[in-house]
């Protein structure tokens, strides 16, 4: 974990590497320079998120990037190792002129077993299951990879579908685990096989990865201008449309909005918020399938995240109150994300028990996926900061986010 200064050292460095002053960053940041000052000498481990969000923007880097231990490494302990997935989407023969360097002799994959693999493997990282999907991915993906190659084609389309579904997923564990260069390959491998594959919605769901990536890695204009382009490009037909269609469709104003609400910008978001709602209720219900998770309680969950984002936390308590009971159909992941920002909206409300029961919540639905997120960290400290006997079984949570 962090030495207490962790964090301070941190915004330290890139305010040096940006050539400002304390006082520069705390004016362009809109906080105060006593918070400033106190983060770089340690005295206070840390701060309110939504000035971290402040800070990160002044900065021009995301919060993860300020709360990350190590921007390489995951948690100390961790056996999750990525070795596998970089070498099958670094190897030889997916570069332009070394296709010799295929293997021919591998066997043609089943193609109904192939799609139920893929199937496993996707549902397994949207519930956050990290190691075991790293280990299967490589696998995976020189399956599809075969397939494509061999299968007839009138099988290929659905080959590269499955392969570009698979290098979605890497690039969700590479981000997630601070590997942003891997990350980045990984897309550029999803959005080759989705464009092989020819499928609008394959396509249109790897520019929603590409959206999200850019959006962890603080490039946030890069970030809303992607996934609204792609948006446009597949804007439904209203009463003609399937629900795959609405849903990719709303996906990607849900990561615009994400994008719009990280950069301060509280009106653009609600605003891309709402036509995505106007979507989720066109699609009727939350559905989970290879090109994209999206429905009425995750737009109404997203909202939530995106008033902790720019700050109104009233508005975000507002939103939580009216959050549809969410159905067995939305990964754990997803649910875990928006009950971290109910637990942020306690801890700045001071219900210090309130937010760690919710905190609690969030590490039963994603055990492993906890680990990995800077926002359950600095929560932890915070309620570990406060004056008094901590919740009981907190110590024990901050041990399992290794803090």
């Amino acid at each position: 974990m962090d030495a207490p200064s962790g964090i301070g050292e941190r915004i330290a460095r890139h305010r040096a590497h940006r050539g400002l002053t304390q006082e520069a960053l705390a004016h362009s940041a809109g906080v105060s320079i006593d918070v400033v000052r106190r983060l770089e000498q340690g005295t206070r481990r840390t701060a309110r998120l939504s000035t971290l969000a402040s800070l990160a923007r002044a900065l021009d880097c995301d919060v993860a990037t300020l709360l990350r231990p190590d921007a390489s490494e995951p948690p100390r302990g961790d056996g999750i190792g990525l070795y596998g997935i970089r070498r099958v989407l670094t190897a030889p023969g997916v570069l332009p002129g070394f296709a010799d360097f295929c293997d021919d002799t591998a066997d043609t994959p089943d193609l109904a077993a192939l799609r139920a693999s893929a199937a496993h493997v996707w549902r397994l990282y949207q519930d956050g299951g990290y190691d075991a999907v790293s280990r299967l991915l490589p696998d995976l993906i020189t399956d599809a990879r075969n397939a494509a190659r061999e299968l007839a084609a009138a099988d290929q389309a659905a080959a590269f579908g499955m392969l570009a579904t698979a290098c979605q997923a890497s690039a969700g564990v590479a981000i997630t685990l601070g590997q942003e260069d891997l990350a980045f390959i990984a897309v550029e491998r999803a959005v080759s096989a989705a464009e092989q594959c020819g499928d609008p919605l394959h396509q249109a769901s790897a520019a929603n990865f590409l959206s999200w990536i850019y959006r962890r890695h603080g490039r946030l204009a890069e970030a809303e201008e992607v996934a609204v382009r792609a948006a446009e490009q597949c804007e439904p037909a209203w009463l003609s449309s399937s629900p795959e269609q609405v849903s990719v469709f709303g996906g990607l104003l849900l990561n615009a909005a994400g994008a719009a609400a990280r950069a301060g910008r509280a009106q653009r978001s609600r605003d891309l918020s709402a036509t995505a709602r106007a979507a989720a209720a066109r699609a009727g219900r939350d559905r989970v399938d290879q090109w994209v998770v999206f429905g009425p309680s995750v737009a109404a969950m997203n909202e939530v995240n995106n008033a902790v984002e720019y700050g109104d936390l009233d508005e975000a308590r507002h939103l939580a109150d009216v959050v549809p009971v969410q159905k067995a159909g939305v990964p754990a992941t997803w649910s875990a994300r928006y009950l971290l920002n109910v637990a942020q909206v306690q801890v700045e409300q001071r219900r210090a028990a309130d937010a760690h029961a919710t905190l609690q919540q969030v590490r039963a639905l994603a055990p492993e996926w906890i680990r990995y997120h800077p926002q359950a960290r600095t929560l932890v400290i915070h309620l570990l900061d406060r004056k008094g006997r901590p919740p009981k079984g907190l110590r024990e949570l901050a041990s399992h986010l290794q803090i």
